[in-house]
Protein backbone atom coordinates (compact mmCIF):
# COMPACT_ATOMS: atom_id res chain seq x y z
CA UNK A 1 0.00 0.00 0.00
CA UNK A 2 2.69 2.34 0.94
CA UNK A 3 5.98 2.67 -1.10
CA UNK A 4 8.98 2.63 1.13
CA UNK A 5 10.99 6.10 1.13
CA UNK A 6 14.42 7.14 0.04
CA UNK A 7 16.32 8.32 3.31
CA UNK A 8 16.41 11.72 1.13
CA UNK A 9 12.69 11.92 0.31
CA UNK A 10 12.49 10.90 4.65
CA UNK A 11 14.73 14.07 5.19
CA UNK A 12 12.54 15.86 2.92
CA UNK A 13 9.32 15.30 4.63
CA UNK A 14 10.88 15.93 7.87
CA UNK A 15 11.83 19.34 6.92
CA UNK A 16 8.29 20.38 5.59
CA UNK A 17 6.99 19.08 8.41
CA UNK A 18 9.49 20.85 10.92
CA UNK A 19 8.97 24.29 8.59
CA UNK A 20 5.04 23.72 9.35
CA UNK A 21 5.94 23.35 12.66
CA UNK A 22 8.22 26.70 13.03
CA UNK A 23 5.62 28.73 11.30
CA UNK A 24 2.86 27.57 13.67
CA UNK A 25 5.40 28.80 16.51
CA UNK A 26 5.75 32.42 14.92
CA UNK A 27 2.24 32.73 14.48
CA UNK A 28 1.56 31.65 18.04
CA UNK A 29 4.29 34.26 19.40
CA UNK A 30 2.78 36.50 17.42
CA UNK A 31 -1.06 36.43 18.75
CA UNK A 32 0.18 37.40 22.29
CA UNK A 33 0.98 40.60 21.12
CA UNK A 34 -2.97 41.52 20.13
CA UNK A 35 -4.94 43.56 22.87
CA UNK A 36 -6.62 41.66 25.81
CA UNK A 37 -10.64 42.25 25.33
CA UNK A 38 -12.40 40.09 28.03
CA UNK A 39 -15.79 38.44 26.37
CA UNK A 40 -16.26 36.28 29.70
CA UNK A 41 -15.04 37.12 33.32
CA UNK A 42 -11.72 38.34 33.02
CA UNK A 43 -9.49 38.88 36.18
CA UNK A 44 -6.02 41.67 36.63
CA UNK A 45 -3.60 41.03 39.23
CA UNK A 46 -2.67 43.73 41.94
CA UNK A 47 0.01 44.05 43.12
CA UNK A 48 1.60 46.92 45.98
CA UNK A 49 4.86 47.27 47.67
CA UNK A 50 3.52 47.77 50.85
CA UNK A 51 5.05 50.73 53.09
CA UNK A 52 3.44 49.51 56.71
CA UNK A 53 3.17 45.56 56.01
CA UNK A 54 5.98 43.04 55.47
CA UNK A 55 6.15 42.42 51.98
CA UNK A 56 2.94 43.41 49.16
CA UNK A 57 -0.69 43.98 49.55
CA UNK A 58 -2.19 41.53 46.77
CA UNK A 59 -5.61 41.59 44.82
CA UNK A 60 -7.65 40.44 42.44
CA UNK A 61 -10.01 42.27 40.12
CA UNK A 62 -12.59 40.08 38.36
CA UNK A 63 -14.65 42.14 35.32
CA UNK A 64 -17.34 40.73 33.37
CA UNK A 65 -16.73 41.36 29.68
CA UNK A 66 -16.54 42.73 27.11
CA UNK A 67 -14.18 45.11 29.12
CA UNK A 68 -10.95 46.47 26.79
CA UNK A 69 -8.43 47.42 28.77
CA UNK A 70 -8.44 51.71 28.78
CA UNK A 71 -12.44 51.72 29.50
CA UNK A 72 -14.16 52.54 32.55
CA UNK A 73 -14.72 50.26 35.18
CA UNK A 74 -18.45 50.73 36.73
CA UNK A 75 -21.06 48.80 38.11
CA UNK A 76 -22.09 46.92 35.03
CA UNK A 77 -18.92 45.59 34.37
CA UNK A 78 -17.61 44.63 38.11
CA UNK A 79 -17.51 41.06 39.52
CA UNK A 80 -15.22 41.28 42.42
CA UNK A 81 -12.83 41.83 44.23
CA UNK A 82 -10.46 39.80 46.50
CA UNK A 83 -7.26 41.71 48.74
CA UNK A 84 -4.57 40.61 51.01
CA UNK A 85 -1.68 40.87 52.93
CA UNK A 86 0.17 40.53 56.00
CA UNK A 87 -2.33 42.64 57.57
CA UNK A 88 -5.40 42.08 56.10
CA UNK A 89 -5.89 37.79 56.10
CA UNK A 90 -8.54 39.08 53.10
CA UNK A 91 -11.26 40.49 52.13
CA UNK A 92 -13.40 40.38 49.25
CA UNK A 93 -16.39 43.15 47.46
CA UNK A 94 -18.92 41.50 45.44
CA UNK A 95 -21.19 43.30 42.69
CA UNK A 96 -23.56 42.35 44.92
CA UNK A 97 -22.34 44.96 47.86
CA UNK A 98 -24.50 47.20 49.73
CA UNK A 99 -23.46 50.95 48.89
CA UNK A 100 -20.56 49.44 46.09
CA UNK A 101 -18.46 51.99 44.34
CA UNK A 102 -16.41 51.44 41.28
CA UNK A 103 -14.57 53.65 39.43
CA UNK A 104 -11.29 53.99 37.15
CA UNK A 105 -9.59 52.30 34.37
CA UNK A 106 -6.79 49.89 33.65
CA UNK A 107 -4.72 51.34 31.48
CA UNK A 108 -2.79 49.56 28.08
CA UNK A 109 -0.86 47.84 28.35
CA UNK A 110 -0.03 46.27 31.69
CA UNK A 111 2.05 45.68 33.55
CA UNK A 112 1.24 49.48 34.81
CA UNK A 113 -0.05 51.54 37.16
CA UNK A 114 -3.67 52.28 37.35
CA UNK A 115 -6.07 54.43 38.76
CA UNK A 116 -8.83 52.50 40.28
CA UNK A 117 -11.14 52.73 43.36
CA UNK A 118 -13.22 49.73 44.75
CA UNK A 119 -15.28 50.00 47.49
CA UNK A 120 -18.62 49.00 49.85
CA UNK A 121 -19.63 49.44 53.09
CA UNK A 122 -16.78 48.15 55.13
CA UNK A 123 -13.95 48.31 52.96
CA UNK A 124 -12.36 51.08 50.68
CA UNK A 125 -9.57 49.94 48.41
CA UNK A 126 -7.50 52.25 45.98
CA UNK A 127 -4.70 53.05 43.31
CA UNK A 128 -3.51 55.89 41.32
CA UNK A 129 -1.42 56.01 38.29
CA UNK A 130 0.87 57.88 40.89
CA UNK A 131 1.93 54.50 42.28
CA UNK A 132 0.06 55.08 45.70
CA UNK A 133 -2.77 52.72 46.61
CA UNK A 134 -4.00 52.24 50.33
CA UNK A 135 -7.10 50.04 51.70
CA UNK A 136 -8.99 51.37 54.70
CA UNK A 137 -10.64 52.41 56.48
CA UNK A 138 -9.21 52.95 58.93
CA UNK A 139 -6.06 53.03 56.44
CA UNK A 140 -4.71 49.61 57.30
CA UNK A 141 -2.50 49.10 54.36
CA UNK A 142 -0.86 51.69 51.92
CA UNK A 143 2.30 51.98 49.46
CA UNK A 144 3.95 54.23 46.98
CA UNK A 145 4.39 51.61 44.19
CA UNK A 146 1.93 49.35 42.43
CA UNK A 147 1.41 47.41 39.72
CA UNK A 148 -1.67 46.03 37.79
CA UNK A 149 -0.93 42.82 35.23
CA UNK A 150 -3.51 41.31 33.22
CA UNK A 151 -3.51 37.54 31.94
CA UNK A 152 -1.75 36.02 28.78
CA UNK A 153 -3.91 36.59 25.79
CA UNK A 154 -5.37 33.23 24.11
CA UNK A 155 -3.08 31.56 21.97
CA UNK A 156 -3.15 28.20 20.35
CA UNK A 157 -1.33 25.26 22.31
CA UNK A 158 2.21 24.70 20.38
CA UNK A 159 0.89 21.04 20.62
CA UNK A 160 -1.83 21.98 18.39
CA UNK A 161 -0.29 23.33 15.90
CA UNK A 162 2.72 20.70 15.93
CA UNK A 163 -0.12 18.46 15.38
CA UNK A 164 -1.81 20.51 12.10
CA UNK A 165 2.12 20.68 11.13
CA UNK A 166 2.35 17.16 11.12
CA UNK A 167 -0.97 16.79 9.49
CA UNK A 168 -0.18 18.81 6.72
CA UNK A 169 2.88 17.26 6.46
CA UNK A 170 1.13 13.52 5.80
CA UNK A 171 -1.16 14.55 3.14
CA UNK A 172 2.03 16.31 0.99
CA UNK A 173 3.71 13.23 1.36
CA UNK A 174 0.40 11.13 0.31
CA UNK A 175 -0.34 13.64 -2.36
CA UNK A 176 3.55 13.40 -3.68
CA UNK A 177 3.55 9.73 -3.64
CA UNK A 178 0.30 9.53 -5.62
CA UNK A 179 1.63 11.64 -7.99
CA UNK A 180 4.85 9.08 -8.47
CA UNK A 181 2.54 5.98 -9.59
Amino acid sequence: MFEELSLSQYFKNLLITATLVAVGLATTTSASAAPIIAFDNQSYSFTGRCTDCVGNGVGTLTVRGPYTLGSFLNLSNFVSFVYSSSLIPGFTILSSDVNLVVSGSLPSPLPSAATVTIANNVWRFSSSTSGAWSVGPPLQDFGAVNSWSAPSASAPEPASIGLLGLGLAAIVSLARRRATR
